[in-house]
């Protein structure tokens, strides 16, 4: 599938409706931030569910990005931040995207990282409005569920110590992992 966000528009698109069909790709809008993104077999998908309260958006979004980067260096793939730029990149390109919602306090959405995906299927999107930066994935070594064990670990660690996150409002008892 493709997802627009609420910033994304069929601008972000670059294959005609026929080639959509044709590639067996459908388009949904979502509620989340961000614009186009794709989502393929391959793709390992994560969409914790917390309630932020008192906690911002930005430092819930960072928590998510510095989580991703830290389990994915964990297994030897060094990511970073890349400053305007949504999302985590290697020296090749974007491995990880982010689009999240905030509602009511609870954040929905979350990361989505390139794992052993087919990296052709995104020449049919401009992926998060970004027009000069290819994608990447960690590669055929990898294998999904050990990208999220360690994503996993990351994460409640994370949760538990992180004095900057004391204000999330959410404990480990109320994550549902």
């Amino acid at each position: 599938v493709i997802t627009l966000g609420v910033r994304g528009s069929d601008a972000d698109i670059h294959w005609s409706a026929s080639e959509l069909d044709l590639r067996g790709f459908q388009v949904f809008r979502l509620d989340r931030g961000g614009q186009a993104t794709l989502h393929n077999p391959g793709q390992l998908v994560i969409f914790p569910i917390v309630p932020l309260q008192r906690q911002g958006t930005r430092a819930w979004v960072e928590f998510l990005l510095a989580v991703t980067q830290e389990a994915l260096l964990e297994l030897g793939k060094e990511v970073r931040c890349q400053a305007g730029q949504p999302g985590l990149f290697s020296s090749l390109g974007k491995v990880a995207a982010i689009g999240i919602r905030v509602r009511q306090g609870i954040s929905t959405h979350g990361i989505a990282i390139n794992v052993t995906n087919d990296l052709s299927d995104f020449s049919g999107i401009r992926p998060c409005g970004i027009t000069d930066a290819p994608v990447d994935r960690l590669g055929t070594a990898f294998v999904l569920e050990d990208v999220f064990a360690a994503w996993l670990r990351n994460f409640k660690h994370g949760l538990t110590t992180r004095r900057d996150l004391t204000n999330l409002g959410c404990s480990t008892s109320d994550v549902r992992l």
